[in-house]
């Protein structure tokens, strides 16, 4: 699709309204500024990769992708840049579903993303577009079951949520939360976060693992996979016996 260079001023630009309100990364913003100084002349105001956007009706334009380059145009025009008051961008005709793609491919492919706002885009898009998980894994060449298990952190309690966000828990660590959530319910989740504030346990997995421990009465030995002595049925996760929770059940 064809698409034109326009410098657009910043009051006048939009971020993809299918945008996942992630962390805004002030490190990264800081690396983008001084690239950008560094770089003012290049004939693009510094930038190495011109974010795509198109115009909307009331004239004003949509930026697809790259909202930390805005911050860093939108901080260095409030410094005093005043060169950065403008930003340039390549417009073309796009659609929703279009706008929603290259959000999701700048988002999963050209930058760290937390595994929550991973979670968070395939949601979207799935529910957006009516596509299934199968062609939602297919479209951003993943496989079903990675984007299922994905999905399900978005199960876990929002202060869960905010700690795989901001790096003080493991994707891993969240998955073992999950374990805990099918095995013993909210109630063995809330132990294990209640753990997580005690400055004995010197990692979520300690508090987890404590969790699993002392929550045998919130253990269901009803349950099909129990009853029927299998692993604990979520292939991504450690390996659950019933040996393993023998000395658990009361």
């Amino acid at each position: 699709m064809s698409t034109s260079l326009v410098f657009v001023r910043l009051d006048n630009i939009l971020l993809n309204k299918h945008q996942i309100a992630g962390v805004r990364d002030q490190e990264k913003i800081a690396e983008i500024k001084s690239s950008l100084l560094q770089n003012k002349e290049n004939g693009f105001l510094g930038l190495m990769e011109i974010p795509l956007a198109r115009l909307l009706p009331d004239g004003k334009y949509e930026q697809a992708f790259g909202r930390h380059r805005f911050y860093a145009f939108e901080e260095l025009a409030a410094e005093g840049h005043n060169e950065f008051s403008i930003m340039p961008l390549m417009v073309g005709n796009f659609s929703d579903e279009e706008m929603l793609d290259m959000m999701g491919v700048e988002l999963l492919q050209h930058r760290d993303v937390s595994p929550i706002e991973e979670a968070q885009f395939y949601m979207k898009y799935a529910t957006e577009t009516g596509k299934t998980w199968v062609e939602t894994a297919q479209k951003f060449e993943k496989t079903e079951e990675y984007v299922r298990a994905s999905v399900r952190l978005l199960n876990l309690p929002e202060q869960v949520q905010q700690m795989v966000t901001s790096g003080t828990m493991t994707k891993t660590d969240a998955r073992d939360m999950l374990v805990l959530e099918k095995v013993g319910g909210a109630d063995l989740v809330a132990k294990a976060i209640e753990a997580l504030g005690d400055e004995d346990f010197g990692s979520p997995k300690e508090a987890i693992s404590y969790a699993l421990r002392q929550g045998s009465e919130y253990l269901d030995k009803n349950a099909d996979w129990f009853k029927a002595n299998k692993n604990f049925p979520r292939k991504h996760l450690p390996a659950l016996t019933t040996k393993d929770l023998e000395g658990m059940i009361p």
